[in-house]
């Protein structure tokens, strides 16, 4: 582990890191991002905020546009 930042709401408050790795390292994720949006899914799903069975085009009506792909229009989460 390179650091650890806690938060709390919008309150910062454990921000470390580990040498020789500092605030302004570059910190490559990798895959790991992967794992955060599948628990962020899941809470969300949780909470009835999202359904893994509806298009995902309609929760981002804004960026629809005549010309986007059906295909694309008709993806899921699941």
């Amino acid at each position: 582990m390179h650091s650890l930042l806690l938060l709390r709401g919008d309150q910062l408050f454990l921000e470390a890191y580990w040498a020789p790795y500092t605030k302004d390292s570059i910190q490559r994720m990798y895959s790991s991002t992967k794992s955060f949006v599948s628990i962020g899914v899941g809470l969300a799903q949780e909470d009835g905020l999202i359904d893994l069975d509806k298009p995902i085009s309609s929760y981002f009506s804004e960026k629809i546009s005549d010309d986007t792909d059906p295909e694309v229009l008709a993806l899921t989460v699941r």
